[in-house]
């Protein structure tokens, strides 16, 4: 098993600040994104008011998965961990990737698997998500299934503050929650910091604030789960009208388990410098 060998401490406020600068498209500076922004900031997790998304054949999804999925290297050092050099050599995640995806991850950190059969073979997955998600047309994306435990960590995108990290927990054996998020305010130990283990209900599509929240996931070599990530990017087309719609219904529902958080935005990045 691999040695997980990412740091301890959540980033410094200057450095979480210099992340966000330089990881914030031109889109997200825009004054409806920053209303969104405003609006949704404080949410850390919200699970979403949409039915299941799921496959019409779990097992022939999962075995669709099985055969074209390949381990995925790391390429260079990130927020996640900016010394990180273990996964340069050892896999992290098995994974399957649109075709398309290095269009908009040219810099990115991690090797990509492109297959193009995904939605041809399972049209019913991209039908649900064109009818549920605020996306007009979501093409770029990743399915991962974990090889090994996980620590605390930041993806390098999105550093919106908003729940913009979507997810879609597609396949799942694991009996209960394997994913965790953990607040991440500046400087201070992992062990220190506020957690929620997450946990589906009627819903198995989520978001959470990636700029003020950490995520890790324990990892049971007797089952497998495969989420589907969402890309950052405008090219997924968000349809912001129908995100706003969708965040106040979600609140309203699952206000007993999304996760509010009582700091402020300048407790984690210098606000003045960061937009």
């Amino acid at each position: 098993m691999t040695t997980d060998t990412r740091p301890k401490r959540t980033l410094s406020k200057d450095t979480l600040t210099k992340f966000r600068q330089d990881a914030i498209p031109e889109w997200q500076k825009t004054s409806r994104f920053r209303l969104l922004e405003k609006k949704y900031g404080k949410y850390l997790y919200l699970p979403l008011d949409v039915p299941r998304i799921v496959p019409n054949d779990s097992q022939l999804f999962k075995q669709w998965f099985l055969d074209r999925s390949k381990p995925i290297y790391k390429r260079m050092a990130d927020i996640a961990n900016p010394n990180q050099i273990d996964s340069y050599t050892i896999p992290s995640f098995l994974s399957v990737d649109s075709k398309n995806l290095l269009e908009v991850w040219t810099t990115g950190a991690w090797d990509a698997n492109p297959v193009s059969d995904m939605y041809e073979i399972f049209p019913e997955i991209k039908e649900q998500i064109d009818r549920y998600l605020p996306f007009k047309s979501l093409e770029y994306y990743s399915l991962w299934s974990s090889m090994w435990t996980v620590s605390p960590h930041r993806d390098a995108t999105p550093l919106c503050d908003m729940p913009y990290a979507f997810r879609i927990n597609l396949y799942d054996e694991n009996p209960t929650g394997t994913l965790r998020l953990h607040k991440g305010l500046p400087d201070k130990e992992y062990n220190d910091c506020e957690s929620k283990l997450i946990e589906y209900f009627d819903s198995n599509a989520f978001a959470w604030n990636n700029l003020r929240a950490l995520h890790s996931s324990t990892k049971d070599t007797q089952y497998m789960k495969i989420l589907m990530i969402m890309a950052s990017t405008i090219r997924n087309k968000p349809d912001f009208d129908k995100m706003e719609a969708l965040f106040d219904s979600s609140i309203e529902k699952y206000k007993n388990m999304l996760w509010e958080d009582t700091s402020e935005l300048g407790d984690y990045i210098h606000v003045s410098t960061a937009n």
